[in-house]
C-alpha cells in the first residue's frame, strides 16, 4: 500500500510529535521500564507544545561572544544551506538564534571516534579549546571519569540550562546524573530521536506469508505487539531459499541487525537496568531473576529460534550487512534507527516497507526505543571560557529545535520516505520512547565491552551463547570484573 499523504494529516501528525516531545521533562525512576511509562504517559498531553510560545529565557544581550563547539559533526550547527531544503531551514532557526541574542559559534572539529585520544589530551592539559562538546553518547564516559565536565545543574549555570522544559530529554539528564551532577544532556539540536531504533518489516513478504501486512499495526495500536509476535511472524519467514540444507545470506530469515546493539536494545527494551546507583556506588544490576529471565528469553531468539541474521548496516565480505538483507527480502524484519528510512538501500528497495515500533517485552509492559550508540550528546569541559553564555545559548538553540526543527524534520525529512500510513504513527511515536541509559555513557571506560563476553563467546554466532546456554552463569563469570570496572568509574568520577 503506498503512502498517501493529505495535507492535513501531515500537519495534525507534525503538532501532535512536537507534543509529544513536551513529555520529555517528566521524572523518570529506578527502572526504565517505570521511567518510561511515566514518561509516554505525560506525553501524550498535547497540550504542553501549545503552553510554550517563546524559550522563557530573559531579554538578553550576550555581547557577540563567540562560542566553540567541538565536534566531528559540523552539520549540527553548521549546516550548509545549499545541501537541502531541511538544511537551509535549519540554518535560519539557527542564524535567527544567534542573531536574536547575539552570539556566534565556532567549529573545532575533532574526528567523533577519536576524541579520547585527540581531545582529552587538551582538556587534560588545561587548555581552552571549547566552551561545549558534542560527542557520540559512547565516547562520553572517559570525560566524565576524568572530571572534565561541569555540572550542568550546578548554580547559576543551571538558571538558564532548565532541564525541567520540554525541549530536554530527561531520561538523558538522569542517565548522566552521578552523585546529584549532571554530566551530559541531549539538546534537541542534536535529533537524539533521529536515531532511536524502531522495527522494519517487508509488507511483500508478509503478504508471500499470508498475513495481513496491517495487522501489525493493530497489534501495536492494542498493545499486543510482543516479543512473541515478533519471534512467531519471524519463524514463519524463514526459508533455506536455495535448498542446499545450510542457512546463511542467500537464504531468508526472520529479522536482521547488527550485533551487540540489538543485544542491548532488547535489554533496554525489556525494563533492564545494566547499572544502577546505589548506597554511593554504581552497582551491576543484572544477576537479578528478572534479568536471567529476560536474557535467555533473548538467547533463544538469538541462537535456537533460528531465526537471527547478524549484520551491520553495511557490507562486509560475504554478509552483505542487514540494509542489503532486508532490501534484498531476505529478512521479514529489519530493526535499526528509524533514520534508516532515508537510507539508498531502503529508499529504493523494490518491495513495500512498514515502520513499527520496537515489539515490547511483553502485554502490559510499555514500548520503549532505546537510542542509538552513535546519538550525540553534549557536555561542558570544566575549562570552558564563556560558561553562562554557552548554558544561555544552548538553552534557546535546543528550543528553537524543538518548535520550529523538529516539524521541519517531520514534513521535509521523514515523510517523504515512508511507503504507508500506518509507518506514520512510527515515525512521530517513536519520539515518546527515546530512551537513554547509563550504560551508554560508559562504553569507552570498558564496561560495556566487558559485559559483552555474555553474549560473544560463540562468536560464530554473533550477540548470543550456545543454544539452552545458561545465562545465569554467564552473568555470574563477569560480575565481578564489571563491578571492579563500576567501581573505579564511580570513585574517579566523584572523587570518593
Amino acid at each position: 500500500m503506498k503512502k498517501s499523504l493529505r495535507l492535513i494529516c501531515l500537519v495534525l501528525a507534525i503538532a501532535l510529535s512536537v507534543a509529544c516531545l513536551a513529555g520529555c521533562g517528566e521524572e523518570a525512576t529506578s527502572s526504565n521500564q517505570d521511567a518510561t511509562s511515566s514518561n509516554v504517559e505525560s506525553k501524550k498531553e498535547t497540550d504542553k507544545f501549545d503552553d510554550y510560545t517563546d524559550n522563557e529565557l530573559p531579554d538578553y544581550d550576550l555581547g557577540g561572544v563567540t562560542l566553540l563547539v567541538a565536534s566531528g559533526f559540523e552539520d549540527i550547527l553548521f549546516p550548509d544551506e545549499e545541501a537541502n531544503e531541511l538544511a537551509a531551514r535549519r540554518k535560519k532557526w539557527i542564524d535567527d538564534c544567534k542573531t536574536q541574542y547575539n552570539f556566534e559559534l565556532e567549529h573545532v572539529y575533532y574526528a567523533w571516534d577519536k576524541m579520547t585520544d585527540t581531545l582529552m589530551p587538551d582538556l587534560i592539559s588545561g587548555e581552552y579549546v571549547a566552551d561545549f562538546v558534542l560527542p557520540v553518547i559512547r565516547q562520553a564516559g572517559p570525560f566524565i571519569q576524568a572530571r572534565l565536565c561541569y555540572d550542568l545543574a550546578s548554580g547559576d549555570f543551571a538558571k538558564y540550562l532548565d532541564f525541567t522544559k520540554p525541549w530536554w530529554d530527561r531520561t538523558m539528564t538522569k542517565a548522566s546524573t552521578i552523585a546529584g551532577k549532571t554530566y551530559c544532556c541531549t539538546p534537541q539540536f542534536t535529533s537524539a530521536a533521529n536515531t532511536t531504533w524502531v522495527c522494519f518489516f517487508n509488507r511483500s513478504l508478509m503478504e508471500e506469508l499470508e498475513v495481513d501486512p496491517d495487522s501489525i499495526y493493530d497489534m501495536q495500536e492494542n498493545g499486543t505487539w510482543t516479543w512473541d509476535k515478533f519471534r512467531e511472524l519471524s519463524k514463519k519467514a524463514v526459508k533455506d531459499l536455495n535448498a542446499d540444507g545450510n542457512m546463511d545470506h542467500n537464504d531468508r530469515w526472520g529479522f536482521t541487525s547488527a550485533r551487540w546493539h540489538i543485544f542491548n536494545n532488547f535489554v533496554t527494551v525489556a525494563g533492564l537496568d545494566y547499572v544502577i546507583e546505589k548506597d554511593n556506588k554504581f552497582v551491576y544490576n543484572l544477576n537479578n531473576s528478572e534479568a536471567i529471565t529476560a536474557l535467555t528469553t533473548m538467547n533463544e531468539i538469538f541462537t535456537s529460534d533460528n531465526i537471527y541474521w547478524a549484520g551491520e548496516a553495511g557490507a562486509a565480505g560475504d554478509n552483505p550487512g542487514m540494509l542489503g538483507m532486508f532490501s534484498a527480502d531476505k529478512a521479514l524484519f529489519m530493526l535499526y534507527s528509524v533514520d534508516a528510512c532515508q537510507r539508498p538501500q531502503i529508499r529504493e528497495m523494490e518491495s513495500d516497507f512498514g515502520m513499527v515500533l520496537t515489539p515490547k517485552y511483553k502485554e502490559g509492559s510499555e514500548y520503549i526505543s532505546r537510542a542509538e550508540q552513535t546519538t550525540k550528546c553534549l557536555f561542558v569541559p570544566v575549562t570552558a571560557q564563556y560558561k553562562l553564555e554557552t548554558a544561555f545559548a544552548v538553552q534557546a538553540l535546543s528550543y528553537n529545535a524543538w518548535k520550529i526543527g523538529v516539524p521541519d524534520i517531520m514534513e521535509l525529512n521523514f515523510a517523504q520516505y515512508v511507503r504507508d500510513d500506518g509507518s506514520e504513527y512510527c515515525i512521530y511515536e517513536v519520539f515518546n520512547h527515546t530512551t537513554f541509559t547509563v550504560d551508554q555513557l560508559l562504553f569507552a571506560v570498558g564496561v560495556e565491552t566487558t559485559w559483552l563476553n555474555i553474549i560473544n563467546t560463540n562468536l560464530s554466532t554473533p550477540c548470543t551463547q550456545q543454544p539452552g546456554a545458561d545465562m545465569s552463569g554467564a552473568v555470574q563469570t563477569i560480575s565481578t570484573q564489571v563491578q571492579t570496572l563500576l567501581n573505579e568509574f564511580y570513585g574517579q568520577a566523584t572523587e570518593s
